[in-house]
């Protein structure tokens, strides 16, 4: 298996492993960004393990979409099937 680990906010967990997109609309619009962008370079984008890291961080890996500081865990996505090109 292939994977990708990224940091990202702790309460996230649901939404990424489940798919219970039932938080703020802010971390729901940021997941699907950090969702749409995965899927444009890995066929296949599933969350598979978290691991919580009990850190509260500033810069993690959705800084870019959700700027703001949050307590992180470590997310493993299974990338497997890597899109050719």
């Amino acid at each position: 298996m292939r994977t990708l680990e990224l940091t990202l906010p702790s309460h996230w967990a649901c939404a990424l492993m489940y798919g219970d997109e039932t938080g703020d609309a802010e971390s729901d619009n940021a997941i699907d960004a950090i969702t749409r962008d995965a899927l444009a370079q890995y066929e296949t984008f599933h969350c598979v393990d978290v691991q919580d890291s009990g850190e509260f961080m500033r810069w993690h890996d959705a800084h870019d979409v959700f700027p703001y500081a949050s307590d992180c865990a470590r997310f493993i996505f299974d990338v497997t099937k890597a899109k050719k090109g």
